[in-house]
């Protein structure tokens, strides 16, 4: 579970009990979360913060693997710019809207159980609201060099296919990928003890997956 990074304290204010960030944000200023007549209540108040909290924290953990399995470049950049936006201090009704989008074209891909646990998701997100912010976890499945070249060799058959035109997104990330690969050895290599040593059989990742037939 990703770590909580923020917590909240109460601090008595003007005779009420007020439910605040324990730091401060980046115009310098305390988050409040509530003000209250008495200290129970402004303790019941935190309890929910901290709840809240760690459900934000559960839900961007599943929605963090989601974005490592997908393997459409597009709706995992989407997802990325999601959980960012999730785990900031404000969580936006557009973060809303594009989650719910992204759960569509998941569905329209093929992705069906991805969309089911996303579309879930969104009304506990809703439920959450402003609780702070939390860390976001390492992506797991890092881009290495393999997987790079699979998305950019997936993406040129499609174009190949005309299922993807010159103006597309795709088009665009499938160039990106064969310009990185065909620099050199620049991406990490494969997670396999044969890469140990960076290949010697050609002079840049895109040559040596073709070479080798990868696919």
């Amino acid at each position: 579970m990703p770590e909580i990074k923020k917590f909240a304290k109460i601090v008595k204010r003007k005779g009420k009990y007020c439910v605040q960030s324990h730091r401060r944000d980046k115009s310098g200023k305390y988050r409040n979360f509530g003000c209250y007549d008495s200290k129970s209540e402004a303790k019941k108040r935190l309890g929910q913060i901290y709840m809240f909290k760690h459900q934000k924290a559960e839900l961007i953990d599943v929605i963090v693997k989601i974005a490592d399995e997908v393997r459409e470049i597009h709706i995992s950049d989407a997802l990325a710019t999601c959980i960012d936006a999730i785990a900031s201090e404000t969580l936006k009704d557009n973060t809303i809207l594009k989650l719910g989008k992204i759960v569509c074209i998941l569905q329209k891909r093929g992705y069906h159980e991805f969309a089911d646990q996303l579309d879930a998701m969104i009304p506990e997100l809703i439920c959450i609201g402003d609780c702070g912010c939390v860390a976001v976890p390492a992506r797991k499945n890092r881009m290495t060099a393999d997987k790079v070249y699979k998305i950019a060799t997936d993406l040129k058959e499609k174009y190949l296919n005309g299922l993807i035109d010159e103006k597309s997104y795709e088009y665009s990330k499938m160039k990106e990928f064969e310009s990185v690969l065909k620099v050199g050895f620049l991406l990490p290599p494969p997670a396999s003890k044969e890469y140990k040593e960076l290949p010697t059989d050609s002079k840049n990742w895109w040559e040596h997956f073709k070479n080798r037939g990868t696919k």
